[in-house]
């Protein structure tokens, strides 16, 4: 089996995990994610996606780019306003804020799949997101558009990386708004780092997988070397927790990310290896 999930990650760029986690605990951790989410000191900048024309280049780019962000004033106006006016919205350390979630991250199955995947004992943890999408009529932007996280045609070894889609929100008729080309980027006739489907010829466009995902699977996907899109959700609102692992020769280190004295001194010491460059704080 691990044989087949290591093929299909590296022919495909991905691999569907099903039944990888119990929903019951995916429903435990949505009841706290949504308390949270009543708060909006638990929010990281948001962009004001409303301020820019679809046509506009700079949407096409990571959401880091955007330099125009909801006011504090326009924050405090609640999630439903929210809604109208951006397209996601990341939850501020979330490690700390939902402790629950270091269950999934530090699981023995994920660690040692991630392990397998990147073909080495010696990986590290690396960007944690929390992420809420919204259903609404603004123009796409950043992940809307089929991309590679590492805005280079060539692969570059050196920053192998693995990343763990988990749905915490169920897809509308179990179809994901996660899609992928499976073909990697060095082997397509062209390179564009943002596009829509729009732009692919029809023989790519019959290629677009876009995984059936229920509650307690997980998508494993190469970020880097296959082009991928999260669309808007067909419902309300999507919530996906995404964890990346660094292949060891990968020097990007992650040293934003938080987490708490008592959780790390409660994990194993390879566990602690992981993250040992996490910040930790009380």
């Amino acid at each position: 089996m691990t044989n087949q999930i290591q093929n299909s990650f590296y022919k495909n760029g991905y691999c569907l995990l099903k039944k990888f986690y119990p929903k019951s605990r995916i429903t435990s951790v949505k009841k706290k994610i949504f308390d949270i989410l009543n708060d909006k000191n638990n929010y990281l900048p948001i962009k004001n996606i409303s301020r820019y024309g679809a046509k506009s280049k700079l949407l096409r780019r990571s959401n880091g780019k955007l330099k125009i962000n909801l006011s504090e004033n326009q924050v405090s106006n609640g999630l439903n306003y929210i809604a109208k006016k951006t397209n996601s919205i990341s939850i501020k350390e979330p490690l700390i804020k939902i402790e629950e979630l270091n269950k999934f991250i530090f699981d023995q199955k994920m660690v040692s799949m991630a392990k397998k995947i990147l073909g080495s004992k010696n990986i590290k943890l690396g960007y944690i997101k929390l992420g809420v999408f919204f259903n609404n009529k603004l123009p796409k932007n950043c992940i809307n558009f089929f991309h590679t996280d590492d805005d280079h045609k060539t692969i570059n070894e050196n920053k192998n990386v693995c990343k763990f889609s988990i749905p915490i929100t169920e897809p509308l008729n179990n179809l994901s708004e996660f899609g992928i080309i499976p073909i990697r980027k060095d082997l397509l006739n062209f390179y564009k780092q943002y596009f829509t489907t729009d732009y692919l010829e029809d023989e790519f466009k019959k290629n677009i997988i876009y995984p059936k995902v229920s509650l307690g699977d997980v998508i494993l996907f190469d970020p880097n070397n296959f082009f991928h899109v999260a669309n808007k959700p067909r419902s309300s609102i999507r919530v996906v927790l995404y964890v990346e692992f660094l292949g060891p020769k990968n020097k990007i280190l992650f040293q934003n990310v938080k987490i708490s004295k008592s959780v790390y001194r409660s994990l194993s010491l390879q566990n602690k290896k992981l993250c040992s460059f996490y910040q930790k704080v009380n």
